[in-house]
């Protein structure tokens, strides 16, 4: 998720990379939240994005990551085809 929107944006920070993709990409302001909830959710859970080495269990299980998995390819997916969309603000090094 975070990759995309740096290639999009340009930004460095996916907070701030949402917020910019968000307004050129005139995306509603829940759904840019729920983005952003998403995300927050995968910094937050152990067992989403840091390997749990020194755990043996994970609050997280399998359910989690295969919807993790089909969430993180739609927002791949939908990025990718709202900036390439006509009217779309063109990504950095373009236009």
């Amino acid at each position: 998720m975070e990759s995309v929107l740096r290639i999009v944006t340009g930004e460095s920070d996916f907070n701030k990379a949402l917020q910019k993709f968000g307004k050129s990409s005139r995306i509603h302001s829940a759904l840019n939240e729920a983005f952003k909830k998403l995300y927050a959710y995968t910094c937050d859970e152990k067992g989403i994005r840091h390997s749990l080495v020194d755990q043996p269990e994970s609050p997280a299980g399998m359910e989690e990551a295969v919807f993790m998995l089909g969430a993180c390819a739609a927002f791949v997916s939908y990025v990718i085809r709202k900036s390439s969309a006509p009217g779309a603000a063109a990504a950095p090094g373009e236009g």
